[in-house]
């Protein structure tokens, strides 16, 4: 009894779930709004993401001065916590793999820790570069795992920027060695952003210098995509065809991988001295990008976080939402579900907001 009672429960919630959520698209976007928030003991959300079929979201939220803290699933219907690290850990980043039954954690010693998705189990951990982990992503096969090591603020890290580790075997399949190495670690450039393609076949690396690499998975042959770039890049995610590039001028540049030789297409999204964008996320079916900025408060009395949401077919802004909080609190990590009904955000004020479309 106590089973079927569950089991119309659950329905009863996805059902009432369903009617009030629509997909977030192009048309109705400008009325995205925020659903509900989550806010724990974390001071800050350094890292977020949806699992492959969005029943759970997977946190690192942060307590001290540095970024590093606790993994925490989070239900997404309903906020609560399924489960979280028994120890604290020293997180900085997260994944799932495709598949979801695997996720991993990168943390600000350069370790790697794989984990199994339902059970929370630690399978393994592998010692990457010395320095924390800035990105980090799995393939679709279970293969792989990539990550980039460094310091946004210094550059500070081991004398490698990047490196792929085969998860079965331990072993390292490939590995970028810092160019300019000193006492103090490596000094640029060094890695800010890696991705794997939807089939495994080429991994992107994003280098401090501006570049984006690209390596077969099978041959491990590079093409450089992109070395005009004279700012850093954040972030960046697939959409489409193309990689999504973020960069500190305020403009989101789509370089096609049919491409490569051409100039990339650069859309400018509000461009503005006092604004600095963080964090990018690509919509699963619709040609949209959310941004986060964050507000220079010396040059601006707002303290506010502003979240964008961009079409990329034409560059047309959609809606623009700013996010009040107590202090100067950029929004550092966005991800949407895998339905795009979805669209969650974390930063420095501790809070995890999920944002949507009412039905």
């Amino acid at each position: 009894m106590k089973i079927l009672v569950l089991i119309i429960w659950s329905f009863l919630i996805v059902n009432m779930s369903s009617e009030i959520q629509s997909p977030i698209t192009v048309e109705n976007a400008p009325h995205l709004s925020e659903m509900a928030s989550w806010t724990g003991e974390a001071s800050f959300i350094s890292d977020l993401m949806f699992n492959h079929d969005g029943s759970k979201l997977a946190i690192v939220g942060g307590r001290g001065l540095i970024d590093n803290g606790d993994v925490i699933l989070l239900n997404p219907m309903t906020l609560k916590a399924v489960s979280s690290t028994s120890d604290p850990l020293i997180a900085t980043r997260i994944a799932f793999s495709p598949d979801g039954t695997l996720f991993v954690t990168g943390d600000e010693s350069g370790q790697i820790t794989i984990w199994q998705s339902e059970s929370f189990e630690q399978i393994k951990t592998i010692q990457g570069a010395k320095g924390r982990i800035l990105s980090i992503a799995i393939d679709p096969s279970n293969q792989f795992v990539a990550a980039t090591f460094g310091s946004v603020a210094t550059g500070m890290g081991g004398d490698s920027i990047f490196k792929i580790f085969n998860i079965e075997s331990n072993s390292e399949y490939l590995s970028i060695k810092c160019e300019n190495q000193s006492a103090s670690g490596c000094d640029g450039p060094y890695g800010s952003a890696v991705s794997f393609d939807e089939q495994g076949q080429t991994i992107y690396l994003a280098t401090s210098d501006g570049r984006i690499h690209a390596w077969d998975v099978k041959t491990l042959r590079e093409n450089i995509l992109g070395n005009d770039f004279s700012q850093l890049s954040y972030d960046f995610t697939f959409v489409k065809d193309g990689v999504g590039y973020i960069t500190q001028e305020g403009s989101i540049r789509l370089l096609s991988i049919d491409r490569i030789s051409n100039e990339p297409i650069t859309f400018p999204v509000n461009k503005s001295d006092t604004e600095f964008p963080y964090a990018l996320a690509s919509h699963p079916t619709e040609p949209i990008l959310a941004i986060s900025y964050g507000v220079n408060v010396k040059d601006s009395p707002n303290r506010d976080s502003i979240l964008r949401l961009l079409n990329v077919d034409t560059g047309e802004v959609l809606t623009t939402i700013e996010i009040s909080t107590p202090q100067d609190d950029p929004i550092f990590s966005l991800g949407f579900n895998p339905d795009g009904t979805l669209l969650a955000s974390g930063g420095t004020d501790g809070t995890v907001r999920l944002w949507g479309v009412a039905g």
